[in-house]
């Protein structure tokens, strides 16, 4: 399965690169973009299995790559594009795609046998009852709200920074690769601090101060106070991701990866709601979006106060 995903996602780009027909390649795209999200939860899955007692640091691991990706992919796209036709400049993005696909058959061994028995229609309706128990839909709930505000703040950010601010799109890219950047590489450091010590009082810390780190970022005038919010919204929201997920694998218990997947679903697919409400808000006025981001964490965090984490979810 995890070799599977390399070429789903290139032979889906290379056919997209081949059509002139707008749906089919917002289809061709989708269907790529479906491949690359399918590799994170079995990775994942595979991560956390390997090392239980580590889960946070293990899915905060795993994070830095994609996350160097999205940082780097799209200057060098940018370049491309300044030399090559968009058409070429996707099937040239295919290769990394195609390169560690063809590695991957010398590691793919390296990925033990799954440790469960195979997945039946009555596991899975075992599977969705575990996740609505009430101490399970509190902590996908905090997963979604949290969600909600770093896709608010993903999409809007940028845009703030230029229209509001006055910055150019250079300068708002490195702002925003920053944020990003040190948010991915501190949820190692917090990962593992969350892994010897409490959860819930690392997440809330992480959520409280990520949404007095927005309101700070919207309303400051003072240059070095606003370089100070960049930094702290990353280090925040963005670094205990990983965190509320092993919150949420831990209050569930079992099937890892079936988990992950479901994890993945609601908090990028529902918690995009959060880019949808944002850019609503943003009609009125782009600070009052990160209003918005600013209260959903809020939000996360006031429901999170109020979660049995742990063995105590599994308890009740």
């Amino acid at each position: 399965l995890l070799l599977s995903t390399f070429w789903w996602v290139a032979i889906a780009y290379l056919l997209a690169s081949l059509t002139t027909q707008y749906w089919l390649l917002v289809v061709m795209v989708a269907i790529a973009t479906a491949g690359a999200m399918a590799w994170h939860p079995l990775a994942m899955g595979d991560l956390v299995q390997r090392m239980p007692e580590r889960k946070a640091f293990a899915m905060a691991i795993h994070g830095i790559g994609g996350t160097l990706a999205q940082v780097l992919a799209p200057p060098s796209v940018g370049f491309l594009l300044a030399l090559l036709s968009w058409q070429r400049v996707l099937q040239v993005s295919t290769l990394p795609a195609i390169l560690v696909g063809v590695l991957f058959f010398r590691l793919a061994s390296m990925v033990g046998p799954p440790t469960q028995r195979s997945f039946t229609s009555s596991d899975l309706r075992d599977l969705v009852w575990a996740l609505a128990r009430a101490p399970n839909v509190k902590a996908l709930s905090v997963l979604v709200v949290s969600g909600m505000s770093v896709m608010a703040l993903t999409s809007m950010t940028p845009l703030y920074l230029q229209s509001v601010r006055g910055t150019s799109s250079g300068f708002a890219g490195l702002a925003f690769a920053m944020m990003v950047l040190s948010g991915t590489l501190a949820a190692t450091l917090i990962g593992r601090l969350s892994d010897r010590f409490d959860r819930k009082i690392v997440s809330l810390a992480g959520l409280l101060a990520g949404g007095a780190a927005v309101a700070l970022f919207a309303f400051v005038s003072w240059e070095w106070a606003f370089w100070v919010a960049m930094v702290a919204i990353g280090l925040s929201l963005i670094g205990i991701r990983p965190v509320l997920m092993a919150t949420a694998l831990e209050a569930v218990g079992t099937r890892e990866t079936s988990v992950l997947g479901f994890i993945f679903a609601l908090g990028e697919g529902v918690g995009a709601v959060g880019a949808f409400l944002a850019g609503l808000i943003g009609e009125i006025g782009l600070t009052w979006s990160l209003v918005f981001a600013a209260a959903s964490a809020l939000l996360a965090a006031g429901i999170l106060a109020t979660q049995h984490t742990g063995s105590e979810a599994r308890s009740d």
